[in-house]
C-alpha cells in the first residue's frame, strides 16, 4: 500500500554531541523551519521560519521510495566512535500517519543507512537557497533597523 500521498509534514533533527546541528521542517502547504547546515558548529546558527509556494516537501517526497518508508524504526550504530549523535526523521500524515526513523551512531564511525543520509542531503539541498536568502534579509533588516534609528529613539 502507498503511503506517501498520505504524507504532509516532514521533520528532520540531526544532534552532534550536546547541539543541535540540523533541523528542517517541511510540510505540503509550504511551510519551511530551518536552522543550521548539519555541522556540530551550527548551533548558534538563526532558526528561521517561513512559507514558500516552491513546492520543496513535494520535491523531497518524490526522493524517496515506498520501500526506504517500510523500513522506518530504530537503529543503533555500533561501535559509537566520537561525539554521540542522533538522527530523526519523522513523517506524519492524514489520519496521525506517522512514519519514523531514529538512528543513533558516533561521530567518527558509521553514520545513518545510507537512504536517511540521502534525505538529509536531499533536504538540505532543497532547502539551502531559501535559508540563505532568508539570513541575507535578517541581516538586511537588522541593518537597516540599527541605522536608522538611535538607541534613545524607542518609538521609531
Amino acid at each position: 500500500m502507498a503511503v506517501k500521498n498520505q504524507l504532509d509534514k516532514l521533520l528532520i533533527s540531526l544532534d552532534v554531541g550536546e547541539k543541535n546541528a540540523l533541523l528542517i521542517i517541511l510540510t505540503k502547504d509550504g511551510t519551511i523551519c530551518r536552522r543550521g547546515n548539519g555541522s556540530g558548529y551550527s548551533s548558534n546558527m538563526p532558526l528561521l521560519k517561513g512559507s514558500s509556494y516552491d513546492g520543496h516537501f513535494e520535491a523531497l517526497l518524490m526522493t524517496v521510495s515506498e520501500e526506504t518508508l517500510l523500513y522506518a524504526g530504530v537503529f543503533n550504530q555500533d561501535p559509537k566512535l566520537g561525539k554521540d549523535c542522533q538522527l530523526m526523521i519523522i513523517f506524519n500524515g492524514k489520519e496521525e500517519q506517522e512514519i519514523n526513523f531514529k538512528c543513533t551512531y558516533g561521530e567518527n564511525s558509521q553514520g545513518p543507512p545510507q537512504e536517511l543520509v540521502q534525505i538529509i542531503i536531499n533536504a538540505d539541498k532543497l532547502t539551502d537557497t531559501w535559508y540563505k536568502e532568508e539570513i541575507e534579509n535578517l541581516k538586511t533588516l537588522d541593518k537597516n533597523s540599527a541605522e536608522t534609528k538611535k538607541w534613545w529613539e524607542v518609538w521609531k
